[in-house]
C-alpha cells in the first residue's frame, strides 16, 4: 500500500509538470498536422519510447520502424499494426514529424491519459522485448507471431476493451519462450508515457 501511494504521488508529479509544459493541456503540444507538399519520402518516429518493430502500410506496402522508431513513407495515410492487431492510423503526417499514441488515436497531445492512448502504452509497453521501455520499446518478430494465435486478423484495438486487451496479452505472454514480457500495469503505462511526453525529442532529418 505504501509503494502505491508513493507511485500516486509521482503520477501526480508527472501530470502536474507535464499540463505545465503544455500550457494547461492544449497549445504547442497538441498534434497538428501538415499538408504533406513535398513529392519526396517523409520520415517519421514512432514514440511511446521510440519503438522498433512495429508494422506500418502505407504507399502500398507493409514495413518495420526500425531501431531508433522511423519509418519511412511518400503518402499519407499511415497505418501501423502490430502483427494482425491494426493500432491506429494518421491521415496526414504531424508537423514535428513524431508521432505519439496519442496522435494515432485521434486525440490531442495532452490528452496523454486517455482510456484509448493507456490501451496502446500498456499493449506496447507490454510487449517490450527486455521489459525495459525507458531504453526504447523493442517488439520482437517472434512476439508477433504468438500475437497473430491470439489475435484474429482484421482486429483494431480501438474495438477491444481494457479488459479484452490485458486477457490478450496475457495469453501471449504466457505463450512466449524467447522474450522476457510481463504484463504493465495500467499506472506504469501511465507513468512511463508521461515521462516520455515530458523529454524532447528532435524530428528526423527529412530527405
Amino acid at each position: 500500500m505504501k509503494k502505491q501511494n508513493i507511485t500516486i504521488i509521482i503520477l501526480s508529479v508527472l501530470i502536474a509538470l507535464f499540463f505545465t509544459a503544455c500550457g494547461g493541456g492544449g497549445g504547442s503540444m497538441q498534434s497538428s498536422s501538415a499538408s504533406n507538399g513535398n513529392t519526396g519520402s517523409m520520415v517519421g518516429v514512432f514514440i511511446d519510447s521510440p519503438v522498433s518493430g512495429l508494422d506500418y502500410r502505407c504507399d502500398g506496402t507493409i514495413r518495420k520502424t526500425d531501431d531508433q522508431g522511423h519509418f519511412t513513407c511518400k503518402n499519407a495515410p499511415v497505418d501501423f499494426y502490430l502483427g494482425n492487431l491494426k493500432i491506429g492510423s494518421i491521415s496526414k503526417m504531424t508537423d514535428d514529424y513524431l508521432v505519439f499514441p496519442q496522435d494515432i488515436s485521434e486525440q490531442p497531445r495532452s490528452a496523454a491519459l486517455h482510456p484509448e492512448v493507456t490501451k496502446l502504452a500498456i499493449l506496447l509497453q507490454s510487449l517490450d522485448s527486455d521489459e525495459d521501455p525507458s531504453n526504447g520499446i523493442d517488439i520482437k518478430q517472434n512476439t508477433l507471431d504468438i500475437l497473430d494465435q491470439v489475435v484474429a486478423q482484421g482486429t483494431n484495438i480501438q474495438d477491444m476493451s481494457l479488459d479484452d486487451l490485458k486477457t490478450s496479452l496475457g495469453s501471449i505472454i504466457s505463450k512466449s519462450t524467447q522474450n522476457r514480457l510481463h504484463l504493465v500495469t495500467t499506472m506504469d503505462a501511465q507513468m512511463h508515457i508521461l515521462t516520455s511526453m515530458s523529454k524532447t525529442y528532435e524530428s528526423p532529418i527529412q530527405p
